[in-house]
Protein backbone atom coordinates (compact mmCIF):
# COMPACT_ATOMS: atom_id res chain seq x y z
CA UNK A 1 0.00 0.00 0.00
CA UNK A 2 3.03 2.38 1.09
CA UNK A 3 4.37 1.56 -2.63
CA UNK A 4 1.46 2.68 -4.22
CA UNK A 5 1.26 5.55 -2.43
CA UNK A 6 4.72 6.57 -3.17
CA UNK A 7 4.08 6.26 -7.09
CA UNK A 8 0.87 8.19 -6.94
CA UNK A 9 2.89 10.78 -5.40
CA UNK A 10 5.90 10.86 -7.54
CA UNK A 11 2.97 10.68 -10.71
CA UNK A 12 1.58 13.65 -9.06
CA UNK A 13 4.80 15.74 -8.91
CA UNK A 14 6.17 14.86 -12.31
CA UNK A 15 2.78 15.78 -14.20
CA UNK A 16 2.80 19.87 -13.59
CA UNK A 17 6.40 19.69 -14.86
CA UNK A 18 5.37 17.92 -17.92
CA UNK A 19 2.32 20.27 -18.41
CA UNK A 20 4.19 23.66 -18.02
CA UNK A 21 7.01 21.95 -20.23
CA UNK A 22 4.35 21.54 -23.05
CA UNK A 23 2.58 24.86 -22.34
CA UNK A 24 6.42 26.66 -23.00
CA UNK A 25 6.86 24.86 -25.87
CA UNK A 26 3.62 26.32 -27.59
CA UNK A 27 3.99 29.59 -26.03
CA UNK A 28 4.62 30.86 -29.72
CA UNK A 29 1.63 29.50 -31.01
CA UNK A 30 -0.65 31.04 -28.15
CA UNK A 31 0.88 34.58 -28.79
CA UNK A 32 0.28 34.36 -32.71
CA UNK A 33 -3.20 33.07 -32.07
CA UNK A 34 -3.79 36.18 -29.46
CA UNK A 35 -2.57 38.33 -32.19
CA UNK A 36 -5.18 36.76 -34.92
CA UNK A 37 -7.75 37.00 -32.66
CA UNK A 38 -7.05 40.84 -32.66
CA UNK A 39 -6.97 40.98 -36.01
CA UNK A 40 -10.15 39.41 -36.39
CA UNK A 41 -11.63 41.53 -34.24
CA UNK A 42 -10.39 44.62 -36.20
CA UNK A 43 -11.56 43.07 -39.52
CA UNK A 44 -15.04 42.31 -37.89
CA UNK A 45 -15.43 46.02 -36.61
CA UNK A 46 -14.20 47.03 -40.13
CA UNK A 47 -16.50 44.57 -41.70
CA UNK A 48 -19.43 45.87 -39.36
CA UNK A 49 -18.63 49.39 -40.55
CA UNK A 50 -19.08 48.44 -44.46
CA UNK A 51 -15.12 49.63 -44.78
CA UNK A 52 -12.73 47.30 -45.90
CA UNK A 53 -8.70 47.12 -44.77
CA UNK A 54 -7.64 48.91 -47.55
CA UNK A 55 -10.37 51.68 -47.39
CA UNK A 56 -10.00 52.15 -43.99
CA UNK A 57 -6.16 53.07 -43.64
CA UNK A 58 -7.11 55.40 -47.09
CA UNK A 59 -10.11 57.43 -45.07
CA UNK A 60 -7.60 57.84 -41.80
CA UNK A 61 -4.54 59.00 -44.19
CA UNK A 62 -7.34 61.30 -45.54
CA UNK A 63 -8.27 62.66 -42.56
CA UNK A 64 -4.88 63.74 -41.14
CA UNK A 65 -4.30 64.92 -44.49
CA UNK A 66 -7.20 67.26 -43.73
CA UNK A 67 -6.02 67.94 -40.49
CA UNK A 68 -2.82 68.78 -41.86
CA UNK A 69 -4.46 71.33 -44.09
CA UNK A 70 -6.36 72.89 -41.18
CA UNK A 71 -3.37 73.66 -38.87
CA UNK A 72 -1.49 74.53 -41.83
CA UNK A 73 -4.50 77.54 -42.54
CA UNK A 74 -4.57 78.65 -38.61
CA UNK A 75 -0.59 78.96 -38.72
CA UNK A 76 -0.86 81.18 -41.73
CA UNK A 77 -3.18 83.31 -39.03
CA UNK A 78 -0.95 83.20 -36.60
CA UNK A 79 1.89 83.77 -38.12
CA UNK A 80 0.52 87.27 -40.36
CA UNK A 81 -0.28 89.05 -36.78
CA UNK A 82 3.31 88.13 -35.10
CA UNK A 83 4.62 90.01 -38.36
CA UNK A 84 2.54 92.99 -38.30
CA UNK A 85 3.60 92.99 -34.62
CA UNK A 86 7.28 92.93 -35.33
CA UNK A 87 6.48 95.64 -37.69
CA UNK A 88 4.80 97.94 -35.52
CA UNK A 89 5.79 101.48 -35.25
CA UNK A 90 8.04 103.44 -32.81
CA UNK A 91 5.44 105.71 -30.63
CA UNK A 92 8.14 107.52 -28.68
CA UNK A 93 7.61 110.65 -30.93
CA UNK A 94 3.67 111.40 -30.35
CA UNK A 95 3.80 110.22 -26.77
CA UNK A 96 6.87 112.55 -26.27
CA UNK A 97 4.62 115.39 -27.41
CA UNK A 98 1.25 114.36 -25.86
CA UNK A 99 3.34 114.43 -22.29
CA UNK A 100 4.30 117.85 -22.64
CA UNK A 101 0.96 118.88 -23.64
CA UNK A 102 -0.96 117.16 -20.47
CA UNK A 103 2.47 118.63 -18.50
CA UNK A 104 1.24 122.11 -19.66
CA UNK A 105 -2.64 121.40 -18.66
CA UNK A 106 -1.86 120.48 -15.28
CA UNK A 107 0.68 123.20 -14.94
CA UNK A 108 -2.04 125.85 -15.82
CA UNK A 109 -4.54 123.89 -13.85
CA UNK A 110 -1.99 124.71 -10.72
CA UNK A 111 -1.78 128.17 -11.93
CA UNK A 112 2.09 128.27 -12.81
CA UNK A 113 1.28 129.73 -15.99
CA UNK A 114 4.90 130.87 -17.16
CA UNK A 115 6.08 127.34 -16.69
CA UNK A 116 3.07 126.17 -18.98
CA UNK A 117 3.87 128.03 -21.39
CA UNK A 118 7.61 127.22 -21.43
CA UNK A 119 6.77 123.49 -21.56
CA UNK A 120 4.37 124.38 -24.62
CA UNK A 121 7.33 126.37 -26.19
CA UNK A 122 9.59 122.96 -25.68
CA UNK A 123 6.51 120.87 -27.08
CA UNK A 124 6.12 123.29 -30.59
CA UNK A 125 10.31 123.47 -31.05
CA UNK A 126 10.48 119.56 -30.83
CA UNK A 127 7.54 119.01 -33.24
CA UNK A 128 9.36 121.49 -35.48
CA UNK A 129 13.00 119.90 -35.33
CA UNK A 130 10.99 116.47 -36.01
CA UNK A 131 8.89 117.66 -39.15
CA UNK A 132 12.55 119.62 -40.91
CA UNK A 133 14.25 116.13 -40.21
CA UNK A 134 10.95 114.29 -41.15
CA UNK A 135 9.85 116.03 -44.10
CA UNK A 136 6.79 114.81 -45.85
CA UNK A 137 5.88 113.00 -42.68
CA UNK A 138 1.96 115.11 -41.66
CA UNK A 139 1.34 112.23 -38.69
CA UNK A 140 3.09 110.06 -36.31
CA UNK A 141 1.80 107.20 -34.74
CA UNK A 142 0.36 107.16 -31.25
CA UNK A 143 -1.25 104.12 -30.85
CA UNK A 144 -1.69 100.52 -32.62
CA UNK A 145 -4.07 97.49 -32.06
CA UNK A 146 -4.30 94.40 -34.22
CA UNK A 147 -7.76 92.27 -33.61
CA UNK A 148 -8.36 89.02 -35.25
CA UNK A 149 -12.45 88.58 -35.74
CA UNK A 150 -13.14 84.78 -36.72
CA UNK A 151 -15.95 83.93 -38.87
CA UNK A 152 -16.76 80.50 -37.56
CA UNK A 153 -18.76 78.69 -40.45
CA UNK A 154 -18.34 78.18 -44.03
CA UNK A 155 -20.37 79.43 -47.36
CA UNK A 156 -23.47 77.93 -46.28
CA UNK A 157 -23.53 79.63 -43.27
CA UNK A 158 -23.17 82.88 -44.86
CA UNK A 159 -26.19 82.12 -47.35
CA UNK A 160 -27.98 81.05 -43.98
CA UNK A 161 -27.27 84.56 -42.33
CA UNK A 162 -27.99 86.53 -45.80
CA UNK A 163 -31.10 84.93 -45.95
CA UNK A 164 -31.92 85.90 -42.47
CA UNK A 165 -31.17 89.41 -42.46
CA UNK A 166 -33.08 90.32 -45.62
CA UNK A 167 -36.31 88.77 -43.91
CA UNK A 168 -35.56 91.01 -41.08
CA UNK A 169 -35.40 93.98 -43.33
CA UNK A 170 -38.08 92.97 -45.07
CA UNK A 171 -39.88 93.33 -41.94
CA UNK A 172 -38.13 96.62 -40.96
CA UNK A 173 -35.87 95.45 -38.24
CA UNK A 174 -32.72 97.48 -39.47
CA UNK A 175 -30.77 97.30 -36.25
CA UNK A 176 -31.16 93.68 -36.24
CA UNK A 177 -29.98 92.78 -39.45
CA UNK A 178 -27.50 94.40 -38.82
CA UNK A 179 -25.81 92.59 -36.06
CA UNK A 180 -26.44 89.80 -38.08
CA UNK A 181 -24.51 90.93 -40.81
CA UNK A 182 -21.65 92.47 -38.61
CA UNK A 183 -20.82 88.68 -37.99
CA UNK A 184 -20.00 88.56 -41.20
CA UNK A 185 -16.21 89.27 -40.84
CA UNK A 186 -13.14 87.02 -41.09
CA UNK A 187 -10.17 89.40 -41.22
CA UNK A 188 -7.27 91.14 -39.17
CA UNK A 189 -7.88 94.43 -38.41
CA UNK A 190 -5.21 96.62 -37.98
CA UNK A 191 -6.35 100.13 -36.16
CA UNK A 192 -3.37 102.97 -36.40
CA UNK A 193 -3.89 105.82 -34.33
CA UNK A 194 -1.83 109.06 -35.72
CA UNK A 195 -1.58 112.14 -34.22
CA UNK A 196 -1.91 115.03 -36.90
CA UNK A 197 1.56 117.20 -36.43
CA UNK A 198 0.61 120.61 -38.24
CA UNK A 199 -2.49 120.71 -36.08
CA UNK A 200 -0.82 120.00 -32.91
CA UNK A 201 1.37 122.76 -33.78
CA UNK A 202 -1.14 125.33 -34.69
CA UNK A 203 -2.99 124.31 -31.34
CA UNK A 204 -0.04 125.03 -28.86
CA UNK A 205 0.70 128.23 -30.72
CA UNK A 206 -2.43 129.07 -30.35
CA UNK A 207 -3.01 128.03 -26.74
CA UNK A 208 0.58 130.16 -26.13
CA UNK A 209 -1.06 133.32 -27.13
CA UNK A 210 -4.05 132.40 -25.03
CA UNK A 211 -1.75 131.93 -21.67
CA UNK A 212 -0.06 135.88 -23.25
CA UNK A 213 -3.73 137.16 -23.01
CA UNK A 214 -4.42 135.60 -19.49
CA UNK A 215 -6.87 133.32 -20.38
CA UNK A 216 -5.92 129.96 -19.08
CA UNK A 217 -9.05 128.31 -19.15
CA UNK A 218 -9.04 129.06 -22.70
CA UNK A 219 -6.00 127.64 -23.14
CA UNK A 220 -6.41 124.52 -21.54
CA UNK A 221 -9.53 123.94 -23.58
CA UNK A 222 -7.51 123.93 -26.82
CA UNK A 223 -4.77 121.62 -25.49
CA UNK A 224 -7.50 118.84 -24.42
CA UNK A 225 -9.19 119.35 -27.86
CA UNK A 226 -5.94 118.02 -29.35
CA UNK A 227 -6.33 114.97 -28.50
CA UNK A 228 -9.99 114.49 -29.83
CA UNK A 229 -8.35 115.77 -32.91
CA UNK A 230 -6.31 112.58 -34.28
CA UNK A 231 -6.46 110.29 -37.27
CA UNK A 232 -7.70 106.79 -37.48
CA UNK A 233 -6.75 104.30 -39.92
CA UNK A 234 -8.04 100.80 -40.12
CA UNK A 235 -6.71 98.63 -42.00
CA UNK A 236 -8.74 95.07 -42.52
CA UNK A 237 -6.74 92.17 -44.59
CA UNK A 238 -9.08 89.51 -45.26
CA UNK A 239 -8.04 86.02 -43.22
CA UNK A 240 -9.18 83.57 -46.06
CA UNK A 241 -6.83 85.02 -48.35
CA UNK A 242 -4.10 84.31 -45.88
CA UNK A 243 -5.08 81.15 -45.25
CA UNK A 244 -5.49 80.30 -48.99
CA UNK A 245 -2.15 81.91 -49.60
CA UNK A 246 -0.19 80.01 -47.27
CA UNK A 247 -1.75 76.82 -48.19
CA UNK A 248 -0.54 76.99 -51.68
CA UNK A 249 2.83 77.93 -51.01
CA UNK A 250 2.74 75.15 -48.96
CA UNK A 251 1.52 72.39 -51.83
CA UNK A 252 4.09 73.57 -53.47
CA UNK A 253 7.00 72.87 -51.43
CA UNK A 254 5.22 69.07 -50.69
CA UNK A 255 3.78 68.84 -54.13
CA UNK A 256 6.26 66.39 -55.90
CA UNK A 257 7.14 64.50 -52.44
CA UNK A 258 3.47 63.82 -51.15
CA UNK A 259 0.87 64.48 -53.68
CA UNK A 260 -1.99 64.04 -51.29
CA UNK A 261 -1.10 66.30 -48.98
CA UNK A 262 -0.61 68.96 -51.49
CA UNK A 263 -3.94 68.22 -52.96
CA UNK A 264 -5.40 68.09 -49.73
CA UNK A 265 -3.91 71.85 -49.20
CA UNK A 266 -5.20 72.89 -52.30
CA UNK A 267 -9.12 71.73 -51.35
CA UNK A 268 -8.50 73.89 -48.56
CA UNK A 269 -7.50 76.58 -50.44
CA UNK A 270 -10.25 76.52 -52.44
CA UNK A 271 -12.61 76.25 -49.68
CA UNK A 272 -10.89 79.26 -48.38
CA UNK A 273 -11.49 81.60 -51.52
CA UNK A 274 -14.89 80.37 -52.16
CA UNK A 275 -15.56 81.75 -48.12
CA UNK A 276 -13.77 84.85 -48.88
CA UNK A 277 -16.10 85.33 -51.75
CA UNK A 278 -19.12 84.75 -50.09
CA UNK A 279 -17.99 87.35 -47.48
CA UNK A 280 -17.83 89.66 -49.93
CA UNK A 281 -14.29 90.44 -49.67
CA UNK A 282 -13.08 91.88 -53.55
CA UNK A 283 -16.47 91.12 -54.18
CA UNK A 284 -15.97 93.23 -58.03
CA UNK A 285 -13.17 90.59 -58.95
CA UNK A 286 -15.71 87.73 -59.96
CA UNK A 287 -13.48 87.12 -62.80
CA UNK A 288 -10.12 86.48 -60.85
CA UNK A 289 -11.82 83.94 -58.42
CA UNK A 290 -13.29 82.17 -61.28
CA UNK A 291 -10.25 81.56 -63.07
CA UNK A 292 -8.59 81.05 -59.61
CA UNK A 293 -11.05 78.17 -59.17
CA UNK A 294 -10.35 76.94 -62.05
CA UNK A 295 -6.72 76.66 -61.92
CA UNK A 296 -6.73 75.37 -58.64
CA UNK A 297 -8.61 72.34 -60.07
CA UNK A 298 -6.34 71.91 -63.18
CA UNK A 299 -3.59 72.28 -60.26
CA UNK A 300 -4.83 69.15 -58.63
CA UNK A 301 -5.46 67.28 -61.26
CA UNK A 302 -1.54 67.90 -62.58
CA UNK A 303 -0.09 66.81 -59.42
CA UNK A 304 -1.96 63.46 -59.37
CA UNK A 305 -0.85 62.77 -62.77
CA UNK A 306 2.93 63.59 -62.05
CA UNK A 307 3.08 66.20 -64.55
CA UNK A 308 4.63 69.82 -64.78
CA UNK A 309 3.35 71.87 -62.27
CA UNK A 310 5.32 75.52 -61.70
CA UNK A 311 3.77 77.56 -64.29
CA UNK A 312 0.24 77.02 -62.52
CA UNK A 313 1.76 77.63 -59.34
CA UNK A 314 3.29 80.84 -60.19
CA UNK A 315 0.14 82.00 -61.88
CA UNK A 316 -2.52 81.31 -59.13
CA UNK A 317 0.21 82.81 -56.67
CA UNK A 318 0.15 85.95 -58.36
CA UNK A 319 -3.18 86.13 -59.06
CA UNK A 320 -4.10 85.50 -55.52
CA UNK A 321 -1.47 88.14 -54.28
CA UNK A 322 -3.14 90.78 -56.53
CA UNK A 323 -6.72 89.40 -55.14
CA UNK A 324 -5.41 89.87 -51.71
CA UNK A 325 -3.86 93.66 -52.35
CA UNK A 326 -7.85 94.27 -53.75
CA UNK A 327 -9.03 93.50 -50.78
CA UNK A 328 -6.87 94.55 -47.96
CA UNK A 329 -8.62 97.89 -47.45
CA UNK A 330 -7.13 101.11 -45.76
CA UNK A 331 -10.16 103.34 -44.34
CA UNK A 332 -8.79 106.54 -42.74
CA UNK A 333 -11.40 108.38 -40.50
CA UNK A 334 -10.79 112.13 -38.82
CA UNK A 335 -12.60 112.35 -35.18
CA UNK A 336 -11.83 116.28 -35.37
Amino acid sequence: MRRVMSILLAVALVAPSGALAASMKSGGRAKNTGNSARSNMSESMMSEHGTSSASFWKINTETREKMEAKKTSMNAVKRKVESLRRMRPSFKTALTAMEKVDQAIKLLEEGKAEKAKQVLMEAEKYVETYMKENRGMGFVPLNQQIAVVEFRGDVKTVDKIKRKAEELLKEGRIQDAKALLNTLSDEIDVINVYLPLSMYRKVVKDAIKEIDKGKKEEAIRMLMAIRDSIAIQKIVIPVPMVKAEALIEKAKVVSKKNRKLAVAYLKEAQKELELAKALGYAYDFEKTYSELDKELKQLETAIEGKKETGSLFGSILQKLKLLKKKATKEILSRTE
